[in-house]
């Protein structure tokens, strides 16, 4: 589920390959608000220390996407589509799939 980062991923910024982001079939139903959310958590799990995770927890979640705890409810960003992981960490499906 984890992938190792590379040294030179320790900087803020990582590629974002357009094609891909408006091609994935995982996204291409989600709203603005939601793919916003989606984006912001991306790259808030970018910059976790615990190998581009995201903590299991809602409410936390729900604060870094900037979203209201209604809208958050319906859980388009928080699909297993999108977001992978157990009981404790969340994997982007967007860094899951690169090997590289």
């Amino acid at each position: 589920m984890r992938r190792k980062r590379r040294a030179d991923e320790n900087h803020g910024w990582f590629r974002f390959d357009a094609a891909a982001r408006l091609l994935d079939p995982a996204t291409e139903d989600l709203r603005a608000t939601a793919y916003g959310g989606y984006s912001l958590l991306v790259a808030r799990a970018w910059l976790q220390p615990d190998q581009c995770t995201l903590p299991h927890d809602d409410a936390q979640l729900q604060k870094w996407a900037r979203m209201t705890p209604r809208r958050m409810a319906r859980k388009p960003i928080t699909n297993p589509a999108l977001l992978h992981g157990d009981e404790e960490r969340l994997c982007c499906r967007v860094f899951a799939d690169r090997s590289e």
